[in-house]
């Protein structure tokens, strides 16, 4: 995860449920007998404001389940989001083929960075949070006080806090062919991790080629029961694995936290995905693949993010320094002899693009691909935000 971690709102390494225990119980939002979405006009704020009361499935309206203003937007039932703007409600379905290549702009923007922050648009929304990697002064002091949400840092170990739209509500973006649903979350995330977004074509096109190595002959298409399986890890509110399983491979979507994985769902929900083949696991990732290997599962792919340092609830910490190595080892013999592609991400300070494609390379026997994950400025800066190792079969 990105380095502004720990208290960055990291997944935390370590198992809330045994993968194959039943689906977890919905959270508050989600606990109404049936989904139901009445309204009625404040009158302490523009007519347009909407009061929601229940619930709207995949949605939520309040992070206690209580009656809340609602002026962004909300997921109907369906697997779609209706955004709301100006009081009319419109359709938004996932658009196959948006994939561009590495260069996802339109939902997001790196307006600017320095002085240890910095300025991102996510749609419409504006956020000023902290980066430690964002060195130097600021490029445009001016863009700054337009920000509609703003992140501080605590003090003393403290995790920190959202001192400007603490009331601000889900809203939805269309990302590639996906659709998500942001929002101000603990550690002064949102949601998504832009610098992995810019990943996600390069994910959907490594599980085609997969697909397309299994397929009929001259027809192209794939085998019945015979599409790409693969394993995505410490895969937080699921962006990677849902552009896998756009493009047509089985999942294991696994993360350590219970509301992270509520949220990917939410996710596959709202990008027209609900009934793709994912496997939601709330598990510990090293745990998880330790079981697979025992039982022989094979895997074609492969989607690492692990953080730095994290806790699972029994108390195992996972450090990524002493536990990386194994779990890539284990994950090779997931792969057997013949693996389709792999992508490892990390944002521990000190491992270096070429360090990670080494240890990558030292597991699989392959020749993995290095690079440094960072992201532009409007200003004209770079931001860094760690490392990326990637290899796919040719």
């Amino acid at each position: 995860m990105p380095p502004e971690s720990p208290g960055a709102g990291e997944p935390a390494a370590g198992a809330a449920e045994p993968d194959g225990a039943d689906d977890p119980d919905p959270p508050p939002w989600e606990q109404a007998t049936a989904p139901k979405v009445s309204s009625a006009m404040s009158r302490s704020r523009s007519a347009r404001s909407l009061m929601v009361a229940g619930t709207c499935r995949g949605f939520p309206l309040d992070w206690m389940g209580r009656h809340v203003r609602m002026t962004g937007a909300m997921v109907g039932t369906a697997g779609w989001c209706g955004v709301v703007r100006g009081g009319a409600s419109r359709r938004h379905r996932a658009a196959s083929g948006r994939w561009h290549d590495g260069h996802v702009t339109d939902p997001y923007e790196l307006l600017d960075a320095g002085e240890g922050r910095r300025l991102e648009r996510f749609g419409s929304r504006i956020v000023d949070r902290p980066s430690p990697s964002a060195e130097g002064r600021r490029g445009d002091p001016d863009a700054w006080p337009a920000a509609d949400l703003v992140f501080e840092r605590g003090t003393r170990g403290q995790g920190g806090r959202w001192t400007r739209g603490t009331d601000t509500l889900p809203w939805v973006v269309p990302w590639g062919a996906l659709q998500l649903e942001l929002r101000p979350a603990s550690g002064g995330q949102v949601g998504v991790f832009p610098e992995h977004a810019r990943l996600w074509p390069w994910i959907h096109e490594a599980v085609g080629r997969a697909a397309a190595s299994r397929s009929d002959g001259d027809a192209g298409v794939p085998r019945e029961g015979d599409a790409p399986e693969v394993l995505s890890l410490f895969a937080y509110t699921g962006g990677a694995s849902l552009a896998a399983a756009a493009a047509g491979a089985h999942v294991a979507h696994v993360d350590a936290a219970k509301p992270a994985v509520t949220w990917a769902r939410r996710n596959a929900a709202c990008s027209g995905l609900a009934e793709a083949p994912i496997r939601w696991l709330v598990d510990d990732a090293r745990a998880f693949v330790a079981r697979e290997v025992r039982r022989g599962r094979h895997y074609d792919g492969f989607i690492v993010d692990p953080p730095s340092y994290g806790h699972g609830p029994s108390g195992d910490a996972w450090r990524l320094e002493l536990d990386l190595v194994p779990l890539l080892t284990d994950l090779a013999t997931l792969a057997g002899d013949d693996p389709s592609f792999v992508l490892l991400t990390a944002h521990t300070p000190g491992l270096t693009p070429d360090v990670l494609a080494e240890r990558l390379g030292d597991a699989f026997g392959l020749d993995a691909e290095a690079q440094a994950l960072e992201l532009p400025a409007a200003t004209g800066r770079r931001l860094e935000l760690g490392s990326m190792a990637r290899w796919v079969r040719p």
